[in-house]
This record gives C-alpha cells, structure tokens and sequence, in this order.
C-alpha cells in the first residue's frame, strides 16, 4: 500500500515538475528572446555602401527611461539620445559611439545596447537548463512513480 501511495504521490509531482518546467521555458524564453530584440535593434544599421565609423562621446543627461549624450564627427557636434537607461553610465561617462560614415546622426553605442543582448543569452540560457533538467526529473519520477505502482499491484 506505500508503494502505491508513494508512486501516486511522485506522478503527481512530475506532472507539477513538467508544469512548471514549461513555464520557466515559456517566461524565460519570452524574456531572453525580448532581450534580445531590444539588444539587435537597437545595434547599428548603415545605408548600403557605408561604413561604421567609431568616435568617443560622453553621456550629458540619464533619466528613468533615456539616456543622452555628445559626440564629435570632424568637429561637427551632435547629440544623440537613447531610450533606454542603465544606471551603470552616469553622466559624464564616456562611450564609444557607432555612426554611419555616410550620415553621422545615424548611431548607436554597442556599451548600451550590448547589455541586452547580453541578457537575452541568459535568460534564454536559464530557462533552457532549467527547462531540460525540469523534464528530465519530471520523467525520472513519472517512471519511478509507475514503476512503484505496478510493484504494489503484485504484492
């Protein structure tokens, strides 16, 4: 009568474990995969036949949500701005600007965006692991559970 119990009780478990291991993949993959996007589309994207060209510039203002910041192209100023903040680049913090040799107003600035790209690899990375070793303790106890079933069954 314990087996049986015991066998009942981890089946339930496993099914709980594939549940959840399913939502770790879900939530973490959305958020790995959004990471990701911000990360790509906020890199820079040059007009055909363009180079990119790098210059040092200097964060002049944060807020919550954007982050701004100067830079010099042949001595020509622009300041360009970001919507998105990390706290990490204070003003006066310099970074390196990405622009298009052909239009220096089209920029980027990889220490930023880079960030998210980053995080899209983790999260995506967490919620994979724990996806799979969700999966496999899932079936390891399913079997196991089955297993004590059928034993209780014969005694």
């Amino acid at each position: 009568m314990a087996k049986k119990v015991i066998g009942i009780i981890l089946i339930v478990i496993s099914v709980f474990t594939f549940l959840v291991s399913g939502i770790f993949l879900l939530v973490f993959g959305i958020l790995g995969g959004t990471f990701g996007l911000i990360g790509n589309f906020s890199a820079l994207q040059v007009e055909e036949g363009a180079t990119v060209e790098t210059v040092e510039g200097e964060i002049i203002y944060t807020d919550d949500s954007t982050t701004g910041f100067y830079y010099e192209v042949d001595g020509v100023p622009y300041v360009g701005e970001l919507s998105m903040h990390n706290s990490a680049y204070t003003e006066g913090t310099l970074v390196t600007v990405e622009y298009d040799s052909s239009n220096p107003a089209n920029f980027a600035v990889p220490e930023l965006s880079g960030v998210f790209s980053d995080l899209g690899g983790i999260f995506g990375g967490v919620g994979i692991a724990l996806g799979i070793v969700g999966l496999f303790a899932g079936v390891a106890m399913l079997v196991i559970g089955i297993v004590l079933i059928k034993k209780s069954k014969k005694a």
